[in-house]
């Protein structure tokens, strides 16, 4: 059962990352409720990363990017297990980790989420089934073991000493093997949640898991516990916040009519997912995906400091963001400003600004630095 929980995990994080990028060639249809709001770009100052030479600096698979509390750059690796620290000149300072089943090692680290109130790391390791944690100079502090059936996947430090977190579910009951997600918050070192926002459950088919991933969503959180959800749906385009206690607060909706992927978008999604769930420790035989025929209405939902949430638009082929206010006004749109391909980047923000990746790069990994 542990090795079916680790090797399905690696599946629904392939999923996750698929199902949330838009289109190569896909139609840039700017929606009617879009039009008249100010634009900006935003535009790549700087990168990190090179194809051969210092290995502090050669990327493996950039697997998550995070700003600490003090300003510099941590970069997560899943191909080398290890947790790269860099200041924000782009300057190596640390490595944390290493593979291996040890104290303070990796086996295929997920995601990774700074504390500010002390500035400590937590990484989620789904082969592991653990989360670890270290303080803010790279000292293993202690880990958190025991969740049922897989740790979180995906984390975000909230308040003091919580988090909120999309962890995989599995189900047997008389009706059959279920899977999905649930978004939930944790307190300190408890593996029960205090609060569930959101479970999205289908039945299990090895032979199609995107079929059983099929309510897949996105999240963000803020540091003070608020948490934003965004279905990926191909049928409507919508996001949710909750207060700390689970508490609805916004919702924001936008008309959306279904766009459909081109025969090369389906084959191409499909090797590429394929790929990641074999480099993931999913046995070739098992590596099934069946692209959803219409794209996800939304590719990302990220909260910046000023309470903003940047909506990515997940029906065009390249970063577009629609930004609301918290009580759901569209405000502005923007867009990266970058001559090449930006189909499957994922940006994510904090105090020291914008940052990206590529998730399938054309040649090698870096980290770009946005403004």
């Amino acid at each position: 059962m542990k090795g079916f929980i680790a090797v399905s995990t690696a599946a629904v994080s392939a999923a996750i990352l698929a199902a949330g990028c838009g289109g190569r060639g896909g139609r840039n249809l700017v929606p009617d409720w879009a039009e008249g709001v100010p634009r900006r770009t935003l535009s790549v100052t700087d990168s990190i990363g090179i194809e051969i030479g210092d290995s502090n600096y050669v990327f493996g698979q950039i697997a998550a990017v995070e700003w600490t509390p003090d300003g510099s750059i941590a970069v997560l690796d899943l191909k080398k297990c290890i947790v790269q620290i860099y200041g924000s000149d782009g300057g190596y300072r640390a490595t944390i980790g290493r593979r291996g089943s040890g104290p303070g090692e990796f086996l295929m680290p997920s995601a990774i989420t700074f504390r500010e109130s002390d500035g400590s790391l937590a990484v989620a390791d789904a082969m592991a089934a653990k989360i670890q944690t270290f303080d803010s100079t790279g000292a293993l502090i202690g880990e958190i073991s025991g969740f049922f059936p897989a740790v979180p996947v995906q984390i975000t430090a909230v308040d003091s000493a919580s988090m909120v977190g999309m962890k995989p579910e599995f189900e047997q009951n008389d009706d059959g093997m279920f899977m999905g997600m649930v978004l939930a918050r944790w307190e300190g070192a408890d593996i029960e949640p205090s609060v569930v926002y959101h479970r999205a459950m289908a039945p299990f088919d090895p032979t199609d898991i995107a079929g059983s991933m099929s309510d897949m969503f996105l999240f963000d959180a803020t540091v003070d516990g608020r948490v934003f959800l965004a279905p990926m749906s191909p049928e409507e385009y919508v996001v949710r916040g909750y207060e700390p206690d689970g508490t609805l607060f916004l919702t924001i909706e936008r008309p959306y009519d279904p766009v459909p992927k081109t025969d090369e978008e389906i084959a191409e999604e499909k090797a590429f997912v394929r790929e990641r769930m074999i480099a993931s420790g999913m046995p070739p035989e098992m590596a099934s995906w069946e692209p959803r025929p219409f794209k996800s209405s939304i590719g990302g939902v990220i909260v910046t400091p000023d309470d903003r949430i940047w909506v990515r638009r997940g029906w065009v082929n390249e970063v577009i963001f629609d930004v609301f206010d918290l009580e759901g006004s569209l405000v502005e749109t923007v867009t990266v400003d970058y001559p090449g391909d930006t189909e499957y980047w994922s940006v994510t923000v904090g105090e020291g600004g914008f940052l990206a990746f590529d998730t399938n790069p054309d040649n090698w990994s870096r980290v770009y630095l946005l403004e």
